[in-house]
């Protein structure tokens, strides 16, 4: 049985209220519950999460959780909130600000909205929720320390704020300090009590949606073994390139048939030039596709080959017909499979023995600009190049590439040997 509990800047001390059986994690975002692979008997307590910078985490794979035999807990922030939309289907509140949103005493999402440093920087909350500040005051008023009034009127000022210009700054000279309600805090640590304790599931019946089946499909290319192939794998680039090619073919035989003209002896070309990307003789074709190249392809070889690589790495697919689930075809040989769980295996092991030799370091919070550096080392690219080199290995982006590379980091850091893994891509079908 496993416990993971995401959470930020409601509690940034978590670690000291969760002791050693429940797993941190930072502020959940899409696709993380899967990313987890639950099943029965695991616990999933969420307090905080994402949701301007990146897709908020879905309802329907919380859903999928809880089918897979997993216990969903939410409270304080994003987990209140989807804890009060999700309660009829088997996702556990817990708290105060779950009651009152579960109740409609609470509509609004800014009432738990902030803003706040990285992991970097300790999640330091820079703004209120105004969840707080209605609590506070409800306080003072049953204290007899403001008026019904002047506590209506702060809460309706405060609402009318943008939750990003909720600073403390706007309460100085309020009687609210000794008062103040950490509600978000209080609720955090009510959840990781109910983490602790004996949790029954509940298995809701979850229809497999074109959605689902996308983000599973999306979560199982992007998990082991095959994102470790994309990270380490000698000559992956190449693999990945052919891919996309016969890809490309195969859409251009489906789309345009046999009768499409033949601008270029390329059929990959030629596919570009059918869909609009490229016209022959168009002289500011190079410099457009310059965002695809690196610096020393610009300057190195020759036009067509730059053609080739720039329209294969900018060619996208969609989520349920990815190359990938080819690639990880032909790399299936158990002896591939093996070493990349091996690497995976001591990846973890090393992180973990880190976690309990160096106090306050996890895995989680290794800094964005050390990851650029490693996969800078590694694909031999400069820092502003390493979209390029997502690309060329067959991942969505540089985000997508220093997450993926973030569990590996100390190994493939300390043990380059350790992570080289050479692939045999010698003809089309391996």
């Amino acid at each position: 049985m496993r416990r993971f509990l995401f959470v930020g800047p409601s509690l940034p001390d978590a670690r000291e209220h969760a002791g050693d059986g429940i797993r941190i994690l930072p502020p959940v975002k899409a696709g993380d519950l899967l990313a987890l692979e639950p099943g029965p008997g695991d616990v999933i307590g969420i307090v905080d999460g994402l949701f301007h910078q990146v897709r908020s985490v879905q309802h329907k794979e919380i859903l999928y959780a809880l089918q897979c035999g997993a216990a969903v807990l939410g409270a304080a922030s994003m987990g209140a909130l989807r804890a009060a939309e999700l309660a009829p289907f088997g996702m556990r509140g817990v708290g105060r600000v779950y009651a009152d949103f579960a109740s409609g005493r609470l509509t609004a999402d800014d009432e738990v909205a902030v803003v706040h440093t990285d992991r970097e920087h300790g999640y330091r909350c820079l703004t209120f929720p105004l969840v707080s500040l209605r609590y506070t005051v409800e306080r003072l008023v049953e204290l007899g320390r403001m008026s019904p009034r002047e506590a209506g009127e702060l809460i309706r000022e405060m609402r009318a704020v943008h939750y990003m210009d909720r600073t403390f700054g706007r309460l100085a000279g309020k009687p609210l300090k000794s008062a103040w309600i950490d509600a978000k805090k209080d609720d955090a640590i009510l959840l990781i009590e109910e983490m602790s304790k004996e949790i029954s599931p509940e298995r809701p019946d979850v229809p497999n949606t074109i959605y689902l089946h996308a983000w599973r499909l999306g979560q199982e290319i992007s998990g082991h073994p095959l994102r470790v192939f994309q990270l380490f794998g000698r000559g992956y680039e190449e693999l990945h390139a052919r891919l996309v090619e016969d890809a490309i073919r195969d859409e251009c035989a489906s789309r345009c048939g046999p009768e499409a003209p033949a601008e270029f002896p390329d059929p990959v070309l030629n596919h570009a030039c059918h869909e609009g990307y490229l016209t022959p003789g168009d002289t500011t074709l190079l410099p457009r596709l310059r965002p695809w190249l690196t610096e020393a392809e610009r300057t190195g070889e020759p036009p067509a080959i730059l053609l080739r690589k720039a329209v294969t790495r900018a060619f996208r697919m969609l989520p349920d017909v990815t190359p990938d689930a080819e690639a990880a075809r032909r790399l299936r040989s158990p002896q591939l499979q093996a070493r990349a769980r091996d690497v995976r295996a001591l990846a973890t092991a090393i992180n973990l023995n880190a976690e309990s030799r160096l106090p306050g370091f996890s895995a989680e919070r290794v800094p964005d600009e050390r990851l650029a550096q490693l996969a800078s080392e590694l694909y031999g690219v400069r820092r502003d190049e390493l979209e390029i080199a997502a690309r060329m290995r067959g991942i969505p982006g540089a985000d997508v590439l220093l997450a993926a590379l973030r569990p590996y980091y100390l190994l493939a850091k300390y043990n380059p040997e350790t992570v080289a893994l050479s692939l045999d891509i010698s003809g089309r079908n391996p």
